[in-house]
């Protein structure tokens, strides 16, 4: 239990790192229980008998969701269908698909399209929404933006800078909103009963205020999502890995020409193996552990190379103080990464040696027998 637990935070911090991974599950796949997907691109075309937890830049779920989605992403597409709820953080969310249960999303853009469905309530918070599709009960917005264009079966409510409401629009509950603007209502929207609250202070903040948070945040919490990751998996290889961490780092101190040429090699040839086994139907499943072995080895590169900077710049302090340099050592990494053309020129040398380094040195991220015991007598009381 506590290996799957372990394994399913080491995945989802793992993917907001830059380097680019395409997950799939194909149409026609079925999925026995919880589905764990990270990446830049993820799709989700088959079918999941259970939970999905989901991560990444784009994701595009246009399959079958018995249970409940939890994803976080810069733009998520949900073509499919969802049995239960949806919880979802994105800076754009499009729903075309059916959601069995509620709906909950933070996002920069919401819409859910006439297409689509909740069957339960809606809560949002967005710079626009739109409501197009049928809701089964309660929709709650807090938006600069909202477009009322579809039926919702209770109430609505929202704090809001300007409501919309359409000649589409039916709501069988009342319409209570806060708002320093009157809603543009349509005379052919069918609504009960309509309530406007007018407050400056709820106005400026989502107006102004939160909407530039929101953008703020979708452009930034991929770099500081893969700078928390980084620090924790350094953590984590310090603190178990010691022996791997070391031979990479005496790889890249007496061989890093050699280094740096095994890292562009496995650079190069990965890709063409990875598209052999694809295409065969024996080695598909050997093809997607090669890609997960890869995503996690490219995400780890470059901590082995700030550890290997940190130790020659301050190699008398460095064991002592070796965390507090490394969280140091990533705020200058990312920060110098952010250069344009030098940032992705030092990037593409980390990723390299790094790499080159765990391969000469004979490393993985596999906890070997020699680590275990080497923690085990760490643990284990000294016999007098």
């Amino acid at each position: 239990m506590k290996q799957t637990l372990f394994c399913a935070l080491f995945f989802m911090f793992s993917c907001f790192a830059s380097n680019p991974s395409i997950v799939i599950l194909p149409r026609g796949a079925v999925h026995d229980g919880d589905f764990f997907a990270f990446g830049k691109s993820v799709e989700i075309s088959g079918h999941v008998k259970g939970d999905v937890y989901v991560f990444g830049a784009q994701v595009v779920i246009d399959g079958t969701v018995e249970g409940d989605v939890l994803a976080s992403a810069g733009s998520i597409a949900l073509t499919g269908s969802v049995e239960r709820s949806v919880r979802a953080v994105a800076g754009q969310m499009l729903i075309s698909g059916k959601i069995g249960g509620a709906l909950t999303c933070i996002a920069g853009n919401a819409q859910l399209l006439p297409s689509g469905g909740v069957r339960e309530s809606v809560v949002a918070l967005a710079g626009n929404v739109d409501l197009a599709g049928p809701i089964g009960k309660n929709a709650r917005t807090y938006a600069s933006n909202v477009r009322i264009a579809g039926p919702i079966a209770q109430n609505f409510y929202g704090f809001v800078g300007r409501l919309h409401v359409t000649s589409s629009a039916r709501v069988k509950g009342r319409v209570d909103y806060w708002s320093d603007d009157p809603a543009v209502i349509s005379p052919y929207a069918q609504i009960t009963f309509v309530k406007r609250h007018s407050t400056s202070f709820w106005h400026g903040v989502f107006d102004s205020v939160f909407a530039g948070m929101l953008k703020l945040s979708a452009r930034y919490m991929p770099l500081i999502m893969n700078f928390f990751y980084s620090f924790i998996i350094g953590l984590v290889i310090m603190r178990f890995f010691p022996r791997k961490v070391h031979g990479a780092m005496r790889a890249l101190s007496e061989r890093p020409l050699q280094v740096l040429a095994a890292g562009t090699v496995v650079i190069l040839f990965l890709p063409i193996i990875f598209a052999a086994l694809l295409i065969s139907i024996v080695g598909a499943p050997f093809a997607l552990t090669l890609l997960a072995i890869n995503i996690i080895g490219l995400y780890t590169v470059k901590v082995v190379m700030i550890l290997f900077v940190i130790s020659k710049l301050f190699p008398k302090s460095f064991e002592k103080r070796r965390r507090g340099y490394l969280f140091c050592g990533l705020v200058v990494y990312f920060g110098v990464t952010a250069i344009p053309y030098v940032g992705t020129v030092i990037s593409i040398v980390f990723i390299l040696m790094g790499l080159g380094a765990l391969i000469t040195g004979k490393q993985s991220l596999l906890w070997s027998a020699d680590d275990l015991i080497d923690h085990n007598e760490k643990k284990a009381p000294k016999k007098r």
